[in-house]
């Protein structure tokens, strides 16, 4: 009374691994919640590094000097420039 293998098609078995790759994905969170401390310090790192590039980073020209300095480095044309 026991019923033969049927093969199943396309539609099941693509299903099929995407709930077989949905449990893959649990490996990952249950890693990170045995390792609590070590995310938490890597977490507080790269808000300290954001802090810090923020502060070091130049934060570029104002558009009025950028004029200045486009006005001053590019070259004029002989039919505009002055006596």
């Amino acid at each position: 009374m026991l019923k033969e293998h049927v093969a199943h098609g396309w539609l099941y078995r693509t299903v099929e691994r995407g709930f077989n790759a949905v449990c893959r994905l649990r490996k990952g969170p249950d890693r990170v919640l045995r390792h609590s401390f070590i995310t938490l310090m890597v977490l507080l790192a790269t808000i300290a590094l954001n802090f810090y590039l923020y502060v070091k980073v130049p934060k570029g020209f104002s558009r009025s000097r950028k004029r200045r300095l486009a006005a001053r480095s590019s070259p004029t044309s002989p039919l505009h420039s002055s006596p």
